[in-house]
């Protein structure tokens, strides 16, 4: 199973690297999200701190903030990335079996990736590591 979602991971990531600029404070704000979200083991607690943790991030949450809210019932949060974020719309309608979860970890990988590039080469380094940690592609 964790293959497969890694797979399809790295595909999704590649399909969905937004276009919002990231802003240093927002790079390494994103780096300490992804250093903490290693120290949660469950899965479901790790996604839901990805989405808060986008959602605290301008850049990031690309004016969907609201839909990514730690508030948000996990049950209407699919609905709402769905209309809010218009590349998980593309990917539904190219992929119906895709999951909004599976997109959104997609997403955020390629975001952290795009923050990286605000990042000094240590921090680079913190983040590659933290990144493989998650299991995101390389």
């Amino acid at each position: 199973m964790k293959r497969v979602f890694l797979r399809a991971l790295g595909l999704v990531a590649i399909a969905v690297v937004g276009c919002h600029a990231v802003s240093e404070g927002d790079a390494k704000r994103a780096l300490l999200v992804a250093e903490q979200a290693t120290k949660i083991d469950d899965a479901d607690k790790r996604m839901r701190f990805y989405y808060a943790g986008c959602g605290n991030l301008e850049s990031c949450a690309a004016g969907c903030s609201s839909a990514l809210a730690e508030t948000v019932d996990d049950s209407q949060r699919a609905m709402l990335l769905v209309r809010c974020f218009k590349d998980l719309q593309k990917a539904k309608e190219a992929n119906p079996k895709i999951t909004a979860a599976v997109w959104f970890a997609g997403y955020f990988d390629g975001y952290l990736l795009r923050a990286r590039e605000k990042l000094t080469s240590d921090e680079q380094a913190r983040l590659d590591a933290a990144r493989k940690k998650l299991g995101f592609s390389k």
